[in-house]
């Protein structure tokens, strides 16, 4: 019985090679105002002034968990202006990333 436990946990934490784990992103930005984060199409959290790149998942930044693969990041003002130069980023399996936005 001891054995058929083992190997039913075993076989239960296999991952299929085929199966994607999320990765993180941490935004953040060097221009003077304030601005609204938009991932993917969806506004996402705000990201303000800051004189240096963030350490990944730093909680005073914008951080989010995201699907591996290609994604794309905007930005616009709170007084209303868009950026206007959608970007492409990678995220990668596992890991985290820092993005500058706007640039």
């Amino acid at each position: 019985m001891f054995i058929s436990i083992v190997v039913f946990l075993v076989i239960g934490c296999e991952k299929d090679d085929g199966e994607k784990e999320d990765g993180r992103a941490t935004f953040y930005t060097t221009k003077t105002s304030n601005w609204v984060l938009i991932v993917d199409g969806k506004e996402r959290g705000r990201i303000t002034n800051t004189t240096q790149m963030p350490v990944c998942g730093d909680p005073d930044f914008q951080t989010l968990t995201l699907s591996s693969g290609d994604h794309t990041v905007d930005a616009r003002s709170l007084d209303g202006y868009a950026w206007g130069h959608i970007r492409t980023f990678t995220v990668i399996s596992g890991e985290c990333i820092q993005i500058k936005a706007p640039q």
